[in-house]
């Protein structure tokens, strides 16, 4: 194999021009990572109530997650039935969905038809939790959706006093609580649903706290996905760079 190389001077200079991207990217790593350990401090201090925010004293309370959330449980339409899958268009979400996009979704890879539907669409707002296989996955639906069969569904009841906001950033701390609570005897571990129904959730007992820690730590996310936004366009840009200087079609001046 043949391989087309410009002179030594140019290879160095070539050479030096990606490198100096890998550093930038390198730089956006460690940032990154540093912002991730400073939010997962501020996690085990804002939602255990170890550290208060400014002008909040009311106490602290325990909900029992039955308490706050009714259930309901994902299920995979019949693969052979193809009127359940042919031109759907309903949001059908699988662990691929939350490993590819993220904690927070508004639509799915995968979608079904409303032949498929049980009974009714679980509606946008609720949560789900992978609580067998693999354990601990979730995510915040902004959709009217289903999902397969790895997944609980929880769905804010009305007059919970947990907010969404809230909860959303729990649910870290509820996934976990899986991880250490299931059973393996099965082909797969499967998460202990009698004490999970059980699960206190410990939170503020006024609106006002629980939106205000749930502020603080979006804004810790909303940093962290555009270091991460911005460390996926250098890849990009590097690639690209790769892909016009080690084939010649661009010569450094």
């Amino acid at each position: 194999m043949l391989i087309p190389i410009p002179s030594i001077s140019e290879q160095e200079r070539i050479a030096e021009a990606l490198s100096d991207v890998d550093a930038l990217i390198a730089e956006l790593d460690k940032l990154i990572a540093k912002k991730r350990l400073i939010k997962q401090g501020a996690m085990q201090q804002l939602l255990t109530g170890h550290t208060r925010l400014p002008g909040f004293s009311n106490p602290w309370i325990n909900t029992s997650i039955s308490d706050a959330f009714d259930f309901g449980n994902g299920y995979t339409p019949s693969t052979k039935v193809e009127k359940y899958w042919n031109g759907g268009t309903l949001p059908w979400f699988r662990v691929e969905d939350i490993k590819l996009h993220g904690h927070i979704l508004d639509d799915s890879i995968q979608h079904v038809t409303p032949l498929a539907i049980k009974t009714s669409l679980f509606p946008a707002g609720c949560f789900i939790l992978s609580t067998s296989a693999t354990i601990g996955e979730y995510a915040w639906l902004q959709c009217e959706a289903l999902a397969n069969q790895r997944f609980i569904f929880l769905i804010p009841k009305t007059e919970s006093p947990i907010l969404s906001d809230f909860f959303f950033h729990v649910l870290s701390i509820l996934s976990e609580w899986c991880q250490a609570n299931s059973d393996t005897g099965s082909s797969f571990p499967t998460v202990n649903m009698s004490l999970f129904k059980k699960y206190n959730i410990w939170h503020p007992s006024t609106i006002q706290e629980q939106q205000a820690i749930a502020a603080i730590l979006s804004d810790m996310d909303s940093e962290i996905s555009s270091l991460e936004q911005k460390k996926s366009k250098y890849e990009k840009i590097k690639q690209g760079m790769m892909q016009q200087l080690l084939t010649g079609r661009i010569r450094l001046i």
